[in-house]
């Protein structure tokens, strides 16, 4: 997941620690795509990033004890606006990776099984997804072996997209599944979850709170369990893997009173901002017209959000070289 500083986390049911990817890029992860095990070996999965200026990089053997290496690097992914996993497409037992541009093309990437190369050329295998404002990649959820797709309209209806194995036609025509998906914010993906053999899905309230749902192995999904506290998760911008474009840049508000203080606001996940946040001394903007944020290394005062884990503190820093830290003093999901 990402939190509202920007930094990449590892959240387990005891606790939160950062995602340490060696080689790194400075650039902003806005998406997250975990691939599973794509060398076969080890069993450690592979997670790929993409960057808000396009910038793809892919870390194998993703730990909560340890620094991840960053394998392959790669760009020209400002074209699609959504990039995610349906799992393995082709029967190699390999995740492949997907892509949508802006006019709604879909694109396949199958996945070579080479670190050093891991996805083929891309190729196109459907139009007219712009229709979309989640789309998420299952894995398997009908039985047949092959990565499976759910995708939302902005009113709320839930389309099954089942796998032919066919990569150039990897996908059934939709099958719809429900109405009022539009009371979540974001649709996240989660494999098997309780032990049955089939794949679930998280959905995050916009209020924050966590419900599961659990597969039935036919497509669909007939279980439904609230796994959170009421709001808990309100506190994450982005988990990995989720359907929802991720809104970068969008979601933040700076403002500037007479005085010239300078203060930001940023989104709380529900629709709303939160309070303001101080961040430059009276008279340092006075006259200013743009709200362009000068560099400063003074830390803002931290701020408090509660996770599925439990409650965190981030201090964020108004220089982008300075960082940002956030820490978690765990509790039980309920």
């Amino acid at each position: 997941m990402r939190d509202l500083n920007g930094k990449l986390m590892f959240v387990t049911r005891t606790q939160a620690v950062e995602f340490a990817r060696a080689g790194a890029s400075e650039d902003f992860v806005k998406e997250m795509v975990p691939l599973g095990d794509l060398d076969l070996g080890d069993g450690r999965p592979e997670i790929l990033t993409v960057s808000v200026v396009g910038g793809v990089e892919l870390y194998g053997n993703a730990s909560t004890t340890g620094f991840s290496q960053r394998r392959w690097t790669s760009g020209g992914f400002h074209i699609y606006n959504k990039v995610f996993s349906p799992g393995d497409v082709n029967g190699d037992r390999r995740a492949d990776l997907m892509a949508r541009t802006y006019g709604g093309d879909l694109y396949i990437f199958l996945a070579t099984g080479d670190p050093s190369h891991p996805f083929m050329g891309r190729v196109l295998v459907g139009h007219g997804w712009q229709v979309y404002d989640q789309i998420i990649g299952l894995g398997d959820n009908d039985g047949d072996g092959k990565g499976d797709v759910l995708a939302r309209t902005p009113d709320g209806a839930l389309k099954f997209y089942g796998s032919t194995g066919d990569a150039l036609n990897p996908f059934k025509a939709p099958v719809h599944m429900g109405h009022s998906w539009n009371r979540f914010n974001q649709i996240v993906p989660v494999d098997d979850q309780d032990g049955d053999g089939d794949t679930e899905v998280w959905a995050r309230e916009k209020d924050g709170t966590l419900r599961a749902y659990g597969g039935s192995g036919t497509g669909t999904y007939d279980t439904i369990e609230t796994i959170s506290k009421t709001g808990a998760w309100a506190g994450v911008s982005q988990f990995a893997g989720a359907g929802n474009l991720p809104a970068t840049g969008k979601e933040e508000l700076l403002a500037r009173d007479k005085a010239g203080r300078l203060y930001w606001y940023y989104s709380l996940n529900n629709g709303k901002l939160s309070a303001r946040q101080y961040l430059e001394n009276a008279g340092n903007w006075a006259g200013r017209t743009s709200p362009t944020r000068p560099r400063s290394t003074r830390t803002a005062s931290p701020t408090s959000w509660t996770s599925g884990t439990g409650t965190c503190t981030s201090r964020r820093r108004t220089s982008a070289a300075a960082g940002a830290s956030t820490t978690c003093s765990p509790v039980p999901v309920t």
